[in-house]
């Protein structure tokens, strides 16, 4: 018959005596009661990185000519009983001269540029913090090379007087800004069409090709600028 060896003893602390096996494994189990709270926390904070972040580059964008139509593929979610996509034109685009928008004072060597589009979309689509980028062609400057650049439109560029009570926060880049809808009730409804304008504040000689809108990344829709003309009327 085998012999049994017998059971290792755990080492016996100086000047003491070892543990029972039921008191040494009971002490690791602690951290066990904070795994709900700490699940939690990294949920919140994986929802709110997934909603305010966007990223530069896309991989399935739709090209959309001037004049034509196009899709702007919005957040899937499973209680939202709307469509979920939202139709988008752009109407013109333009420099907007300085003295017609006097309340915003971009830095030195910028130039503003306007871009009017169009959208119809239900209006409980929710179609805050969309992603707004105008690429362009930049000029070489010295050492610095040229070529094609993004621009995120960035309300807080602008420099907004204080004092001057218009929403041009990132987060109403494709929404009327006193009507954004998408089921907030502390604002107006949202009209199903709408006109939206966003002014971007560019270097000096550079020329404008394309707006890039998106939603839900990957997708993107990705319009043709129109020749310039006045986006901002002189009144």
């Amino acid at each position: 018959m085998a012999k049994h060896s017998a059971p290792t003893q755990a080492p016996t602390p100086a000047g003491g005596r070892a543990l029972p096996p039921a008191r040494r494994w009971a002490r690791p189990w602690w951290w066990l009661a904070a795994v709900p709270a700490v699940v939690a926390a990294v949920a919140a904070g994986s929802y709110t990185y997934v909603e305010t972040v966007r990223p530069n580059t896309y991989s399935q964008v739709t090209h959309v000519a001037v004049g034509d139509q196009g899709v702007l593929v919005g957040r899937v979610l499973e209680d939202t009983p709307a469509p979920a996509d939202a139709t988008v034109e752009l109407l013109s685009s333009g420099e907007v001269p300085a003295e017609r928008v006097p309340f915003f004072h971009p830095a030195t060597g910028s130039v503003l540029w306007g871009v009017r589009f169009q959208v119809t979309a239900d209006p409980d689509l929710d179609l805050m913090f969309c992603h707004a980028t105008l690429t362009a062609q930049v000029p070489a400057l010295g050492s610095t090379p040229g070529g094609r650049q993004e621009f995120r439109y960035l309300g807080e560029a602008l420099h907004k007087d204080p004092d001057v009570e218009l929403p041009v926060e990132d987060r109403f880049a494709c929404v009327p800004g006193n009507t954004p809808g998408g089921g907030q009730d502390w604002y107006p409804p949202r009209p199903g069409t709408y006109e939206k304008l966003l002014i971007f504040v560019l270097p000096e000689g550079t020329t404008p090709e394309t707006l890039t809108l998106s939603l839900d990344p990957p997708h993107a829709l990705e319009l043709a600028l129109p020749a310039p003309s006045d986006v901002v009327p002189a009144t």
